[in-house]
């Protein structure tokens, strides 16, 4: 991502809100077999690990989902 110059913390950032979007399902064991990709959660945190050592991760803050507002 360094090389290519991409939003480091853009990447954490919309990692981080799928795995908010995420929260409460549960995988059975087979389905977890399954996954082509980690948890989002868990490649969030790599990115965060990576960036820190690459000397380019700047602090969000907390990452929170947009309210959703409801329109009749």
């Amino acid at each position: 991502m360094k090389a290519n110059k991409y939003d480091v913390v853009g990447a954490y950032t919309a990692f981080k809100k799928l795995g908010l979007l995420s929260e409460g399902s549960t995988q059975t064991n087979f389905e977890k077999m399954f996954n082509s990709h980690p948890d989002s959660n868990k490649r969030a945190e790599a990115i965060k690990k990576k960036a820190e050592k690459d000397g380019l991760w700047k602090d969000p803050g907390t990452v929170s989902l947009p309210a959703v507002r409801l329109t009749k």
